[in-house]
């Protein structure tokens, strides 16, 4: 059933900029629950930049709540062919250095990487997180290039090597696009 949701949801979100997990090991236990990032959030546009359309086209409410430890999303936008998506679930909070990211799981799942600040949410995407692993940690042993199409990184299991690189992957444009910008709504 969740290989189900993330399919919907990949023709929503454009999953192919996330990261490919699959296997989160011990880290799914010790993920956390982020309260910060419970209740409804409204997609609007980023100042300066044409949207992509990435994570829903502007005005698509992202509703976040907590379910039986972890989080559970659902979205107001809807699919291609005009299917509704599953909620997803069940979704928990990663922390590597000072990023956060949502981990939607426990197995053959992926990576959003995101920044909270009051109000705002921005949803950030790692087009780039590959390259910095092809020139930085080229022997990694459980992060890499994905396997099928695309161009985007792939954890094959979670573990503090891993944890560890996506930590010092730098905060600019060239390995984040954050501009999905979501505003809490009452």
């Amino acid at each position: 059933m969740l290989k189900k949701s993330l399919l919907l949801f990949a023709s929503l979100l454009t999953l192919t900029s996330c990261i490919a997990v699959e296997n989160f090991g011990r880290y799914w236990e010790e993920a956390s629950v982020d309260r910060l990032l419970t209740g409804r959030w409204k997609k609007v546009q980023t100042s300066g930049l044409q949207d992509p359309g990435m994570f829903g086209p502007i005005g698509t409410v992202l509703s976040i709540v907590e379910k039986n430890g972890a989080h559970e999303m659902s979205t107001s936008a809807v699919g291609p062919q005009g299917q509704v998506p599953r909620p997803l679930y069940p979704l928990k909070t990663i922390i590597a250095g000072d990023y956060k990211f949502i981990a939607a799981g426990p197995e053959k799942g992926y990576l959003i990487r995101y920044k909270l600040d009051r109000n705002e949410l921005r949803l950030c995407l790692g087009d780039g997180v590959i390259d910095f692993v092809r020139r930085n940690y080229s022997r990694a042993a459980n992060i890499g290039k994905n396997t099928g199409e695309g161009d985007y990184a792939q954890i094959k299991v979670m573990d503090r090597e891993t944890l560890e690189i996506l930590a010092k992957v730098p905060d600019s444009e060239r390995y984040w696009f954050c501009e999905s910008r979501f505003e809490r709504v009452q």
